[in-house]
């Protein structure tokens, strides 16, 4: 599929490129036909093949291949509408820009077509991995050894299955760490399947606790591994996808591991809700047992996501709740044998019913923090604080001590909470002038949750003094200013979805069950529902706030409407089915309001996403704002240090991100030999590249798209340099493993080249600067230099261990010198610091 992107991406450059000199010289533009004829060749081709395989798609992606694959043939056939108009009036530049915009538009919708497939295949693969887990793990939770022969077949085939396609996903791969991830993933299947086949047929044969535990960990094992082959080709799509704008949404997929932690704090809450009723019935001590198993449980699922995840962030934070967890559980244990042991202790019952509910938040806090993204969770945490500030002032209206003390305590447990999420998010900021703001919120809600407490504690010792009230009444309200301070209201409505979601798993949990404790469970479990419908429409409601575009405020207003009008209808259905549990169709109206819910949440929150042209516009005023500190940064600091040396100025503004992509490739290849020797030529092509995306930054930022695309050409030609200069070092390597390296991280270039070229032709076809392809450009042009640094050190590597032994040279060398005062280079490029837009360089090949 490379080789066809590039093509049409090759076309598609040689044709703007023809366009733009025919308007610099002013001259009649030649036929396009040929051209348009070409690309509509290529692209049919593609869509024929979809088409034809759409049967062997994923049924969740047939829908998307379908409308991508019409929506080609209509921009192919625009294209070629376009190019027979300029030959009838090839005066007319209307025509040549129109079929340039069609081009454009039919090189994204390739570029979707292919992550399309990939996200089906991707989804095949996961299914069938899953499929292999849930059987292994049935099989071992039946305990009869009968039915061996006829399930281990099945599930060895699955494996097969599994293997097959993983093994596809690592050699298609060119990122070596994904790539050997995997192959080592698969190792540990072939050699965990067979051991823990073994080991469960003595579990089932032979009983005995230890043959059991014994089989349960050979059984992790397994899935462990299939996990990992999950999340490195997960991996793998979201960095093949970086160059695409948020047109694109990923469908995400979830773990083995994520299933289980899914699944198991939806029966932590479930054990936690009637826990109480549970003591009083005489059931407490049962209960409590289902309530320690089902924390381990998730605890355990837990566990295994965050080792799985490459978000430190999402790490710490899941680490963090896990540890709530473990330290409330007890607590909650001890909490109903208090209760239990003095039953008309009030206070005794007030502290389980606390610690229950607080218990509750933690399993669903555990819960988002693996399954949203990092801005989702910090918009669930300050929905979290929010809610609990909600409870307190209702307190405080009310006068009533008791209920000020709980909720001012699971006030500032929540603002905690959320104090952590902060810390953790600003831990992960690399840009300064961010981090201070993060930091500076920080330290402002923990100076208002102190004082929350302290006049909290006080007005609930004396709840009828109107000073401490309002008071108090005025910290609330500044910690809800200082908490939804930067809550992107898009990510606050997916995050009330995603919890919106898991109690309906609940209600529907609950209702199926129809045991004694239903009403009081289903009643605990309706009121989160209706505090979920309630944030994600008000969320939704601030984010109609921000639109100005009429139709896109119909759009979201008719899906805020449609979620307010079922609340109630949800809410009544739940009363009428508890009213008669017995009735059939008071049954049947609830499960069709859920499936309703369910489908007007999902679209309320997919309204409520940002379109391609308002991410546009959002990241634009970022870049704008970012672009501005860094020129202050830039200003002071040139102000108090003395101008580098430079020998090869760049004239004007650059990119600054793609111009440190390339002074990461010049220090690289600073005081090494550039002389005939394969590792020599290595570093010579090195350095080209380097100078190469040394132009490319400054005609980005001049806005030269015909040079953008010269300069790509040129890098695409130093790739295939590259990749030869790696061969003949390659070939003179001992050592199996590095010479596999030299090649494999060579190779790797290949595919940013290729969507270098896409990405240059789409910016030619771009009436006006898109912050997206900005964005996709910078991707692009370090996803090169990494690649190369990679290569050369492998290169060294393998040099090393060469038939003649030779150590590679380090005697100064060919350099790009991009200001950092590296050593003296022979023929260094240099232009400072990376500047933005407006910096002030020059171009020329001088002495120093």
């Amino acid at each position: 599929m490379d080789e066809v992107l590039e093509m049409i991406a090759d076309t598609v450059s040689t044709l703007v490129i023809a366009v733009r000199d025919s308007e610099e010289k002013n001259t009649v533009f030649g036929d396009m036909v040929p051209a348009a004829t070409g690309l509509q060749r290529g692209v049919d081709g593609m869509v024929a093949a979809a088409e034809e395989a759409v049967e062997n798609v994923h049924e969740e992606f047939r829908g998307q291949i379908s409308t991508t694959a019409g929506a080609l043939k209509k921009t192919t056939a625009g294209l070629m509408e376009s190019a027979l108009a300029g030959r009838s009036e090839p005066n007319n530049r209307g025509h040549q820009r129109a079929a340039i915009r069609y081009a454009k538009q039919m090189l994204e919708k390739v570029v979707y077509l292919v992550l399309i497939e990939d996200q089906s295949n991707i989804k095949t693969l996961v299914d069938i991995g899953k499929r292999a887990g849930s059987e292994s793990q049935r099989v071992l939770e039946t305990e009869n050894v009968k039915h061996l022969p006829m399930c281990l077949p099945e599930i060895e085939a699955s494996l097969a299955s599994f293997i097959s396609r993983a093994q596809a996903k690592a050699d298609g791969s060119k990122n070596m760490d994904f790539k050997g991830r995997i192959e080592a993933a698969i190792r540990t299947i072939q050699s965990a399947a067979p051991t823990y086949f073994s080991s469960l047929e003595a579990s089932i044969a032979r009983p005995s606790p230890a043959a059991r535990k014994q089989a349960t960990e050979d059984l992790r094992n397994l899935t462990n591994a299939i996990d990992e082959i999950i999340v490195v080709v997960r991996l793998m799509f979201e960095a093949n996808s970086k160059f695409v704008d948020a047109a694109f949404k990923w469908q995400p997929i979830r773990t083995i591991a994520e299933d289980q932690l899914h699944q198991a704090t939806r029966h932590l809450i479930d054990s936690l809700i009637p826990l109480r009723q549970h003591a009083s019935q005489g059931t407490g001590t049962q209960q409590a047992r289902q309530v320690v198993q089902a924390a381990n449980a998730a605890m355990d699922a837990a566990s295994a996501v965050a080792d799985a995840t490459n978000d430190p962030v999402k790490r710490q934070m899941i680490h963090r709740r896990i540890d709530e967890l473990k330290k409330l559980t007890p607590q909650v244990i001890q909490a109903l044998k208090d209760h239990m042991q003095n039953p008309d202790d009030i206070e005794a019952a007030r502290r389980l019913d606390e610690l229950i509910k607080n218990a509750q938040y933690a399993t669903s806090d555990l819960q988002a923090a693996a399954g949203l993204t990092v801005p989702e969770y910090i918009a669930s945490s300050a929905s979290a604080v929010n809610a609990t500030l909600d409870t307190l002032a209702d307190a405080i209206r009310k006068g009533d001590g008791a209920a000020i003390k709980t909720a001012t305590h699971n006030a500032v447990a929540a603002i905690d909470r959320h104090i952590e999420a902060l810390q953790a998010y600003a831990d992960s900021i690399s840009d300064p002038d961010h981090k201070r703001e993060v930091l500076a919120q920080i330290a402002r809600l923990q100076q208002l949750r102190a004082q929350i407490a302290d006049v909290g504690e006080r007005l609930a010792q004396n709840p009828m003094d109107k000073a401490l009230a309002a008071q108090l009444d005025k910290l609330i309200a500044e910690a809800r200013r200082e908490v939804n301070q930067n809550i992107d209201p898009s990510a606050t409505v997916s995050a009330a979805n995603h919890s919106l979601q898991n109690n309906l798993d609940l209600l529907e949990d609950c209702i199926a069950r129809g045991d004694a404790n239903m009403a009081f469970e289903a009643v605990q479990i309706a009121k989160n529902i209706a505090a979920d419908m309630a944030r994600e429409i008000a969320a939704a409601e601030a984010f109609l706030a921000t639109l100005t575009d009429p139709q896109r405020r119909k759009e979201v207003s008719a899906a805020i409407q449609k979620m307010k009008a079922l609340s109630p209808k949800l809410l009544e259905a739940v009363k009428d089915v508890l009213a008669n549990p017995n009735d059939a169709r008071a049954q049947q109206r609830l499960k069709d309001i859920i499936a309703e819910t369910r489908q007007a949440s999902d679209e309320l929150d997919r309204v409520c996403q940002l379109t391609p042209e308002e991410l546009q516009a959002k990241r634009q005023k970022e870049m704008e704002e970012k672009r501005k500190r860094l020129q202050a940064a830039q200003a002071a600091q040139r102000a108090s240090e003395a101008p580098p040396m430079q020998r090869i100025k760049i004239e004007g503004p650059v990119n600054a991100a793609v111009l440190q992509a390339a002074q990461a490739v010049e220090d690289e290849v600073a005081n090494k030999a550039h002389d005939d020797s394969p590792m020599g030529q290595l570093v010579q092509t090195s350095h080209s590249i380097a100078e190469e995306m040394a132009k490319l930054s400054m005609y980005a930022a001049q806005g030269n798209v015909k040079e953008m695309i010269m300069c790509a050409r040129k890098i695409t030609e130093l790739i295939q340099k590259i990749i030869s200069n790696a061969k003949n070092i390659a070939d003179t390597c001992t050592d199996p493993r590095l010479k596999a390296d030299v090649l494999n991280y060579a190779q790797a270039t290949t595919s940013f080249g290729t969507q270098l070229k896409i990405i240059c032709s789409v910016k030619a076809a771009e009436e006006k600067p898109d912050p997206a392809t900005e964005n996709q450009l910078v991707t692009c042009a370090q996803g090169i230099s990494d690649c190369v640094i990679r290569a050369i050190k492998a290169a060294e590597s393998a040099s090393i261990r060469s038939a003649g032994g030779a150590r590679p040279g380090k005697t100064g060398g060919s350099a790009l010198n991009l200001g950092r005062g590296a050593a003296k280079p022979a023929a260094p490029l240099g232009g400072g610091a990376a500047k933005p837009a407006s910096g002030g360089a020059k171009l020329g090949f001088g002495k120093r």
